[in-house]
């Protein structure tokens, strides 16, 4: 497989690993923000001015593990580095693997083990039902809340926060496993660009895991913040849809992104 200037290549390939002195780009925000406090140097890109040309390269870093059918799975501001010249690079691809035609892949089930939060949420589920926010008969309720909440639970590290719906409840969406795909990739590149512009995580407004994982599986997505312009809004509300088939490849995310002056 060829390489990327915008995937970190793993130990062991034998290819030259260059010095991420910035951390991820999370912390690049807050040091560039700290050092413009101070006079910074003009080459630095001033996160409140353009986050654009990282948010780009990491869009050709997924294209290109696009190419070789190869899906992150992980996609979140800690795995994206940024190196001395201030370019955005794609790491930790130690959950990434190679998607087939099918998308089929083994799943690990889980159970709910607190019955006071699995009766909870099946309310919560009722409700959102009731209110039209989610359509799925009577008999699927406890089925999703306890498929919810046992994800929430199990997959570690607060990552369900960038995860897509259909990870979270893949019998909804009739598939096989929650395994990640190319399209949640590009919900989790939506939900990294809210990320990025707001200086905060995803739902960084709520802590409770079921609540934010009944929220994604419900299409509740965050509210726009005034740091996101239309063009890029737009960008992330279309990353976000709700079926995997209306998302934009990561190509046409990334060709619009290229295309912004």
């Amino acid at each position: 497989m060829k390489s990327s200037r915008y995937v970190l290549s793993r130990p062991g390939t034998g290819m030259d690993t260059p010095w991420y002195g910035h951390g991820h780009i999370m912390k690049y925000i807050v040091g560039v923000e700290d050092a413009d406090l101070k006079e910074s140097p003009p080459q630095l890109n001033l996160p409140g001015a353009n986050l654009c040309p990282q948010m780009e390269q990491v869009a050709d870093g997924l294209h290109f593990l696009c190419q070789y059918r190869i899906v992150h799975g992980d996609l979140k501001g800690t795995n994206v580095l940024i190196d001395n010249a201030g370019k955005a690079v794609i790491a930790d691809l130690g959950l990434s693997f190679v998607q087939d035609s099918t998308g089929a892949a083994t799943e690990q089930s889980h159970t709910a083990e607190d019955p006071f939060a699995l009766a909870l949420l099946r309310a919560q589920c009722a409700e959102a039902i009731r209110s039209g926010r989610l359509s799925l008969s009577p008999r699927s309720i406890s089925t999703l809340a306890a498929t919810v909440l046992s994800a929430a639970s199990s997959t570690g590290g607060g990552t369900f926060r960038w995860m897509a719906p259909e990870r979270l409840v893949p019998s909804a969406y009739d598939l096989p496993t929650a395994k990640a795909t190319m399209q949640s990739d590009v919900f989790s590149f939506g939900m990294l660009m809210l990320e990025v512009f707001t200086r905060d995580l995803p739902w960084g407004a709520l802590r409770a895991e079921g609540s934010i994982a009944l929220s994604v599986v419900t299409n509740i997505r965050p509210t726009r913040p005034s740091t996101i312009p239309d063009i890029l809004w737009e960008i992330v509300c279309d990353c976000w849809s709700h079926f995997p088939d209306g998302r934009p490849s990561i190509q046409e995310v990334y060709n619009r992104l290229a295309c912004i002056p």
